[in-house]
Formats: C-alpha cells, sequence, structure tokens
C-alpha cells in the first residue's frame, strides 16, 4: 500500500488529502489519519493552523501550541471573545466592580509574520459599564491588543457598540486600527466597536512624525472599508448626514486605491441583529 501510494503523482495525493481533511474535519476524525504517517502529520497540520478561531480558553495555550513552523502557516486568525469580562488575563483587562483585574499580554502577533487576516472582537462588557470606565476599558483593551505583523492584509474590530451613540471608543478606533494600520499594508479594514466608529475614523488624523503635525493621513493600500455609523439611523436629519458624507468623501481622496466603502447603523434597542441604515460606496474595476 505505502509504495503504491508514493507511486502517485504529488498533485493527485495532495488532491486526495484535501478530500480527507474536508471529511475529517466534519466529522471530527482528523487525528486518526494524522497517526498514518509523519507526512500526513506535516500536511493535516499545515491545513488545521492556516484558519484558527480562538476563545477565551485557547488564549493561555495559543502561543505554546503555535511553535516553530506552525507560525508561518497561519494566514486568519480570529479571536472569538464572548461572555463577561474578565475575558482573559493574558490578552484583555477585564472589569469587575469598576475595578480593572488583570493587566499583561502574552501575546505578540507581530512574530507571525505571515498572518493575512485578523478578527479582534472587543467583549460587550465593556459596553455595559458607565461611561468614564466604559473608556477605561475601551483604552485598556486598545492597549493590550498587540502589535501587527507586516503581512497583515485584512483587519477587523468588532463589537455591537452599546446603546448609546455618543459613547465613543476613540481609543480603540484609533489605536487599533489608524497607527497600527500605518505600518501595514492592509487591504481591508472593518471597524464597529462603537456605533460612532465612522464619525471618529473621519475626523482629521494628523500624522505625527518626530513629535511634529505634518499633515492628513494617507493610506496608498486600502480597498475595502466598512464602519459603523450612528448618523445613518431613520430619525437623523438629511443635512446632518450630506455634512457627513462629504466629510467621507474628502477623507477618501487620501485612499486612491479605495473600492468599496460601507457604513451602516444598527437598530440596538429592538434587534441587534437588524440594520436600520446603510450606505455603499463601490466602483466597478472594470
Amino acid at each position: 500500500m505505502a509504495s503504491t501510494w508514493t507511486s502517485l503523482p504529488l498533485a493527485i495525493r495532495i488532491l486526495i488529502l484535501n478530500n480527507i481533511a474536508r471529511e475529517a474535519a466534519f466529522d471530527h476524525t482528523l487525528t486518526q489519519y494524522v497517526a498514518v504517517s509523519r507526512d500526513w502529520q506535516y500536511f493535516f497540520e499545515q491545513l488545521t493552523f492556516r484558519s484558527l478561531c480562538l476563545g477565551p480558553d485557547d488564549l493561555p495555550e495559543f502561543d505554546r501550541i503555535l511553535w516553530g513552523t506552525r507560525r508561518r502557516w497561519l494566514r486568519r486568525l480570529s479571536f472569538g471573545v464572548q461572555g463577561e469580562a474578565p475575558i482573559t488575563a493574558s490578552l484583555f483587562t477585564g472589569y469587575r466592580k469598576q475595578q480593572p483585574i488583570g493587566t499583561h499580554t502574552a501575546l505578540n502577533l507581530s512574530k507571525f509574520y505571515r498572518l493575512q487576516e485578523l478578527c479582534i472582537q472587543v467583549p460587550d462588557a465593556c459596553q455595559a459599564l458607565e461611561a468614564h470606565d466604559q473608556t477605561r476599558c475601551h483604552q485598556e483593551v486598545a492597549t493590550l491588543i498587540p502589535g501587527l505583523p507586516a503581512s497583515l492584509k485584512r483587519l477587523h474590530i468588532l463589537g455591537i457598540g452599546g446603546d448609546d451613540p455618543t459613547r465613543v471608543c476613540r481609543s480603540v478606533v484609533r489605536r487599533s486600527a489608524w497607527l497600527a494600520f500605518m505600518v501595514t499594508p492592509v487591504e481591508e479594514l472593518s471597524v464597529t466597536t462603537s456605533r460612532n466608529a465612522a464619525e471618529e475614523f473621519f475626523e482629521p488624523l494628523p500624522v505625527l512624525r518626530g513629535g511634529l503635525i505634518v499633515g492628513e493621513f494617507h493610506w496608498p493600500g486600502l480597498q475595502s472599508l466598512t464602519l459603523a455609523c450612528s448618523l445613518l439611523r431613520p430619525e437623523a436629519s438629511h443635512p446632518e448626514v450630506n455634512r457627513f458624507l462629504h466629510k467621507a468623501g474628502i477623507s477618501a481622496l487620501h485612499m486612491p486605491e479605495l473600492r468599496r466603502l460601507q457604513m451602516y447603523s444598527r437598530d440596538t434597542f429592538a434587534n441587534k441583529d437588524e440594520v436600520d441604515g446603510f450606505f455603499q460606496y463601490f466602483v466597478d474595476a472594470c
């Protein structure tokens, strides 16, 4: 059997292993195939660690599991953070009775130099705090989000955003998205941690060099941008919406490769999954 397998063309063997991996992932039997040979183990590990979705319980072991060659296989990483704070002491600062607990990070994503996509779910527990403590929580989350690798192409910072549109998690929007994005070739960006994310995003953002303001930001590689926007709610006045869209258009001049701009407003009072306002700007490549 071994000689028959090795005599097959490489392309055929890869096709067979891909089919096995898809079926085994569906019925959770991949471990029995990994034990067949070292070559099979190597191949299935590449598929397994290419895309990871992590929960709170996985984070403490994340750095240990992704050792050596496994780090170069990682292309897509999603932090599926759920539940009440504290989420985990290794990544987020949790708040209990308005007091921070756990303030260190054990994760440095800059090590994963081939990572292409990152999704960060900001914990909903931040939205349940008073305005002052909510701001502190967002600041801590932004501070503890580790450095991003230069290989990153798609960055998504997601969250419901709370019921009060005046509470803006500015630190998360600016520090986690803007400043990190300036040093990476990100092509796709989504920020929905606040209902005011779009308003914050299109505020003038000066570029600081040596402590001096030298001009507006310029993102030559951005192709797709998705933002939550409270101004798109049905009761908003038309002049107010028009002024905001004009500001967004001026900002888009600094994004020469932008092909898609999406902004939406969620009805967080009636149904958190219901979009009650939507704007899309799309450029046909043809």
